[in-house]
């Protein structure tokens, strides 16, 4: 007898408004703290520039999300 896998099907999960801010908020933290890594450990700051503006953020949407000012320092022009 042969079993089948079956495909697991994605599901969409409802998240209450806050949580999904919240969320949004930690990924551009996240974002914050590793662009600020790029540029002071590996001195490419413009790298981590051309990074934020592909991905459409400024730095104020960084602010705004709660970045900490020691990420968002080198990320300034």
């Amino acid at each position: 007898m042969k079993t089948r896998l079956r495909a697991r099907t994605s599901r969409t999960v409802r998240l209450h408004p806050r949580t999904r801010r919240r969320i949004e908020n930690l990924r551009l933290q996240g974002i914050a703290c590793a662009l600020a890594e790029l540029a002071r450990a590996h001195m490419e700051p413009d790298l981590a520039h051309m990074v934020l503006d592909s991905l459409g953020i400024s730095v104020s949407d960084l602010k705004a999300a709660g970045a900490e000012p020691h990420d968002l320092e080198p990320l300034q022009k």
